[in-house]
């Protein structure tokens, strides 16, 4: 059962997702990000900036908790990943294989960020 799995489990577990679907929202956050202090990876901290927001764009921030971690402080940690969401043209762009229009997988942003200090960046 899930429930054991999270409690007796000493990996970091996953215990939140927050998706964020709405252009508006995934535009506030990007921009944020850009603006803010938060390390990013450094694959696609070049991409965030010029990244377009088309249909399926999504954004995940995933909280997680590290059992071993002895420091209260980076017991809980975030991830935040981005998609632009579908590329190509769905009439012309398709295949019985795959989904009418493709969609690319969510990137990660940033790494290990603690918890608090994200919820500092929110609260600016």
């Amino acid at each position: 059962n899930i429930q054991t799995y999270m409690l007796e489990n000493d990996k970091p577990v996953c215990r939140t997702f927050l998706y964020f679907t709405s252009e508006s929202y995934l535009h506030c956050i990007r921009n944020a990000l850009i603006l803010s202090d938060i390390p990013a990876n450094k694959y696609v901290a070049e991409d965030i900036e010029g990244m377009e927001c088309s249909y399926f764009s999504h954004g995940i921030v995933r909280v997680f908790e590290d059992p071993n971690c002895t420091d209260q402080e980076d017991r809980f940690y975030i991830d935040v990943q981005f998609s632009p969401g579908a590329h190509g043209a769905p009439l012309t762009d398709t295949n019985e294989d795959r989904d009418v229009v493709p969609v690319i997988h969510a990137c990660p942003l940033t790494g290990r960020y603690p918890l608090n200090a994200f919820f500092e960046f929110l609260s600016h």
